[in-house]
């Protein structure tokens, strides 16, 4: 549809129409609202709206209880076939939304796909990228466990080049082995689906990254200050993360950072274009001094570094990157990897203490790019 055509329709159903061009993905709609009011009626003006084109929405489920049964209710009393409401029965206490298993009454999302351990004795590289495939992850909630077995396959190769068919070495297999067996514990590691528990504003997006020499790694999350009663309190949500193994090639560990810099300009870039709440301040993160130069820089720099800060800096600005010490850098934990209890008693997930203040915008310490001005 060109963009400056309206959706036929839009103006009996102005805001159902827009919400079809933007939520559905596939043949699945997906939307969130802040009132079960609002839920009900955009649920009613959807069936009526996709009915005029032929399209009959054929379910609907909810993590509000009381809105299903006004749904139900709802549709019975239409004359047509009615849409059927699930999720009220414990046999419906979960489905699956883009790959993640919805918790419907905790209202959590949690990885399910993929995590079964299944006992091979013959280990060869295809079985070893079969089952790290198989583990569906969109948004890197259990990025630092699979991380460790792309990396066991950096090693394969590294070793034996790429022979599919033929078993691994025996240390091969019990990391393998060690892998595959920690993967159900991941179902122990959930999230909620919404981002904070109560009416919030002030929202502010922090991106953090950082490298080994194995893995590179980005993680964000939102910083919110959230109303309670008569009170507010600081809210953190985890919103994306990714980690990827360093290229074959050897690189310096500060070409590494920037990498990893590029890697979460990339998801501040993804964040923008998904999120429908409004930012008040974005704030992205390295513990790398070289780094932090670098974007300051107008020296001439080499192809490969010139390269990535152009890009870095087309989608951000050079007093939107601050420094934070490597035990503050959550990005961190993408570049170790970790064993499923080791991501479940880790910050992933829950955000760094030190965003936990009552400051809004935050104030960055900002003595480590101070030294950097003096010395440029």
């Amino acid at each position: 549809m060109p963009s400056n055509e309206q959706p036929r329709n839009s103006r009996q159903y102005p805001d159902a129409s827009q919400a079809v061009l933007e939520k559905f993905y596939m043949d699945d709609y997906l939307d969130s609202l802040d009132e079960p009011e609002k839920a009900l009626k955009r649920a009613k003006e959807l069936v009526e709206l996709l009915m005029l084109g032929g399209f009959k929405l054929t379910k609907f489920v909810s993590s509000v209880p009381h809105l299903l049964d006004e749904l139900d209710n709802s549709f019975k009393t239409n004359d047509q076939e009615e849409p059927k409401v699930i999720g009220s029965s414990e046999e419906e206490a979960s489905s699956h939304v883009l790959g993640l298993k919805w918790d419907h009454k905790k209202d959590t999302l949690v990885v399910s796909r993929g995590t079964k351990y299944v006992d091979n004795k013959n280990v060869t590289q295809r079985l070893v990228l079969s089952l790290v495939s198989k583990v569906f992850d969109p948004i890197g909630l259990v990025a630092p466990v699979t991380v460790t077995a792309r990396l066991l396959l950096k090693d394969i190769w590294r070793l034996s080049g790429q022979d599919w068919d033929k078993v691994l070495p025996d240390d091969m297999i019990d990391r393998f082995s060690a892998w595959s067996s920690d993967l159900p514990k991941l179902g122990n590691l959930t999230v909620a689906r919404s981002f904070f528990s109560g009416e919030f504003d002030s929202t502010e997006l922090h991106v953090f990254g950082d490298s080994s020499q194995e893995v590179f790694s980005a993680v964000a999350f939102l910083r919110s200050k959230v109303r309670s009663g008569p009170t507010t309190h600081t809210e953190i949500a985890f919103i994306l993360g990714k980690a990827s193994v360093a290229p074959m090639k050897c690189l310096t560990v500060p070409k590494l950072e920037l990498q990893a810099a590029l890697l979460a300009t990339r998801l501040k870039v993804d964040i923008y274009k998904a999120l429908t709440i409004p930012l008040s301040k974005t704030f992205m993160w390295t513990d790398s001094t070289t780094l932090l130069q670098w974007l300051r820089s107008f020296d001439k720099q080499p192809i490969f570094v010139a390269n990535r800060v152009s890009e870095i800096l087309e989608s951000t600005t050079v007093d939107q990157w601050f420094h934070v010490p490597s035990t503050d850098n959550l990005a961190d934990v993408g570049t170790r990897g970790m064993s499923a209890d080791g991501l479940c008693a880790s910050s992933w997930l829950k955000g760094p203490i030190f965003l936990f203040t009552s400051d809004f915008p935050f104030q960055p310490n900002n003595e480590i790019l101070g030294n950097l001005k003096k010395n440029r």
